[in-house]
């Protein structure tokens, strides 16, 4: 059980990692028009944080 929490919850910090990548990608190809996107980066950052912390907790 403890190896299966464990593997979804770096799974989902993953996905948060990897979103972010590809929201900074974006917002170099864009330029800076789109403030929006700046709250929706700072919103994964948080997740993959929290992710990450509940990943430490695990160990």
């Amino acid at each position: 059980m403890q190896y299966a929490r464990y593997d979804a919850l770096q799974n989902q910090m993953l996905i948060g990692l990897r979103a972010n990548l590809m929201i900074n990608i974006g917002m170099k190809m864009l330029g800076n028009r789109y403030k929006c996107r700046e709250v929706h980066k700072s919103a994964l950052l948080t997740r993959a944080k929290v992710a990450s912390q509940n990943l430490n907790n695990l160990r």
